[in-house]
């Protein structure tokens, strides 16, 4: 029997794992319709072959809606939970759409939740790349989530795109060019740029989490370790610098001594900065930049060096016609936006539903009392308890209390029905009426 595999499953953010993946153990068959394939998908490396029974019941679990989003798509693999199909998008891309079989109660709910992390994660990094005017490389090397909802039939779908299937560890047999070496390495240090340019770093570009596609364009998967540029992993093979280091050795052919060596030393990094030499033509600026790289490697530096890599002439003269494999339509008009419109986006991602806390009926409570004769009017106001709160958790139930000040960036309550802000709050501009 042969599997699914989905690498490590997860998508991180700023270092939080989030396995929606890891428990998918997938049966596989295609019959005579379909072709055998091979693709890597945004979250791990997918690997398609025949040979078991498919599971019939897929066809039966796939949503007539989705038959209007996607086209030409059969199945690929069935686990326990979900079936998985690949076909093309709107955009004519090919994709892998997970479809997950009906469940009811807190089980969908739970499931629905952890596939929603997952996605939205990638999707904020892509948005990330929009606004650091970093789009197409985003679309150009790292594959995102496209879609993700709830279908007819009592189950969720996740869509993310389908990369190559070829790891870059498999470079030496493939046949590449001279030119078609150079410029793999353009790619993959363009890829691990554009990561770097949102704050971001990969932190585990092992040999098949860099992936190539038979016409040798690259794409990064499997973000399962992603971590800011201060926090990012400093030694070692899981350095974003040091991958360049190791497999630029591969891609370039260079001898045994000037390959990576776990730890790196300056010795290994002398041999390879030859070797690199030799493989550019003795370019200056990418000379004096991959130098830069093999210190700070050696020396676990925080700089990686790929900012100053990704700039040199020979890194820039070999980057491949522009691509644009990974398109997502969120991103919209993202390139246009304001600063005002910048904002309101993450107003929504920090704080998803909060209005202002005046504007909702609950604020205030109005108590009438009436004895001999005289009735009394009392209103009181939520959270006015001689403090300030810049947050609350707020109930549509009249009269009861809200939490007060317990509502940190999209935490709320398990009894609360939102989240609101006070005027206190540095953000409350931001936050709409109630009624908006």
């Amino acid at each position: 029997m042969k599997h699914l595999l989905f690498g490590c499953g997860a998508v991180c953010t700023l270092g939080a794992r989030l396995d929606s993946f890891a428990d998918l153990d997938v049966d596989l068959d295609l019959d005579a319709m379909m072709m055998t394939q091979a693709v890597s998908m945004a979250n791990g490396f997918l690997n398609v072959t025949a040979g078991a029974q498919i599971n019939k019941m897929c066809a039966a679990i796939w949503p007539d809606e989705l038959s209007k989003k996607f086209r030409d798509t059969f199945v690929v693999g069935s686990g326990a939970t979900a079936c998985v199909f690949l076909g093309y998008d709107e955009t004519n891309t090919l994709v892998a759409i997970k479809v997950g079989k009906g469940m009811n109660g807190k089980s969908q709910s739970s499931a629905f939740a952890s596939w929603k992390a997952e996605c939205d994660a990638m999707q904020r990094m892509r948005m990330a790349g929009c606004e650091a005017d970093d789009l197409k490389m985003h679309e150009a090397y790292l594959p995102t989530c496209t879609a993700l909802g709830k279908h007819s039939k009592g189950g969720a779908y996740y869509v993310m795109h389908a990369a190559g299937v070829h790891g870059i560890k498999d470079l030496p047999t493939m046949g590449p060019n001279e030119q078609q070496r150079r410029e793999v390495l353009s790619q993959l240090v363009s890829s691990i740029n554009a990561l770097h340019v949102v704050d971001l770093t990969h932190n585990d570009l092992h040999g098949t989490n860099i992936v190539l596609d038979d016409k040798f364009r690259l794409a990064l998967i499997d973000f399962g370790s992603l971590k800011t540029l201060k926090r990012s992993w400093k030694k070692d093979y899981k350095r974003d610098g040091s991958a360049v280091w190791r497999w630029a050795a591969v891609i370039g052919n260079c001898p045994q001594d000037a390959q990576w060596p776990n730890p790196p030393t300056m010795h290994a990094g002398n041999q390879f900065i030859k070797c690199m030499q030799k493989f550019s033509g003795g370019e200056d600026t990418f000379i004096a930049a991959i130098t830069t790289l093999v210190k700070n490697a050696v020396h676990e530096s925080e700089d990686h060096g790929i900012m100053q890599l990704v700039k040199s002439k020979f890194i820039q003269s070999n980057q491949p016609q522009d691509k644009k494999l990974y398109p997502w339509a969120g991103t919209g008009s993202c390139r246009d936006w304001s600063k005002e419109a910048w904002a309101n986006y993450h107003f929504k991602i920090d704080f998803p539903g909060y209005v202002k806390c005046e504007t909702l009926p609950t604020y205030e409570n109005t108590k009438t009392k009436t004895k001999r004769g005289k009735t009394r009017v009392t209103v009181t106001k939520q959270c006015d308890i001689g403090r300030e709160f810049g947050t609350a958790c707020w109930s549509k139930t009249p009269g009861k209390i809200w939490s007060c000040g317990g509502c940190a960036t999209g935490v709320l309550s398990a009894d609360s029905d939102g989240g609101c802000l006070f005027a206190d709050h540095p953000k409350y501009a931001s936050a709409p009426d109630a009624s908006n």
